[in-house]
């Protein structure tokens, strides 16, 4: 591994956090939350701006992050039981082109699909606003978005691979048998619940 190109947290299969240089970081295993890859107005978006959160769970990643500038917002907790969690939003820009066309520049994002990667472009990222993810790996720079304070940055994907549940019933074996299919089953009258 080359000096600039540092691991500084691994935790089991959970969350790793790479960081490249000074201003690039890799976020993989990472869970998303709060996505709009369509860039739809809501009441916490602004129509076209296009975006996710990344969940972080390990402490030590968040304030890593914090430490180099980044906003990183705490999760509202289900139950008092719950661990802390915190999120960082990840921003995705398209730089305009003529006729609206795919860019050099365009960040690349790809969905795997059933082990099948998928290219996705600004025309076609939408669809993962309809898809549960899984996983990410994300690689996004830091931009300072505040020029009168340069410790502020915010983040803005440059590439990212998201494997989506393609068939949420496959997904849960004992629902399926060995070749995927939903079994057959006799059911005896006395054995229905209703």
């Amino acid at each position: 591994m080359s000096p600039e190109r540092a691991l500084l947290f691994f935790k089991g299969d959970i969350m790793i956090l790479e960081k490249i240089g000074n201003y690039t970081y890799v976020l993989k295993n990472c869970r998303t939350v709060f996505e709009n890859f369509s860039g739809r107005k809501t009441r916490y978006n602004k129509e076209g701006d296009r975006n996710f959160c990344v969940r972080i769970d390990d402490p030590a990643i968040a304030q890593e992050l914090m430490n180099d500038g980044f906003y990183i917002s705490k999760l509202n907790k289900l139950d008092e039981d719950s661990p802390d969690e915190w999120k960082l939003k990840i921003s995705i820009g398209y730089k305009p082109t003529q006729n609206n066309d795919v860019s050099p520049k365009d960040p690349k994002i790809k969905e795997i699909i059933g082990g099948t990667p998928v290219e996705l472009t600004r025309h076609s990222i939408n669809a993962l606003d309809d898809m549960r993810i899984e996983k990410a790996i994300v690689e996004f720079n830091k931009w300072n978005y505040d020029k009168t304070d340069p410790t502020k940055f915010s983040a803005w994907l440059q590439r990212g691979k998201f494997w989506v549940i393609d068939d949420w019933f496959t997904e849960d074996e004992s629902f399926t048998n060995a070749s995927g299919m939903i079994p057959d089953v006799e059911l005896d009258e006395e054995n229905i619940p209703f």
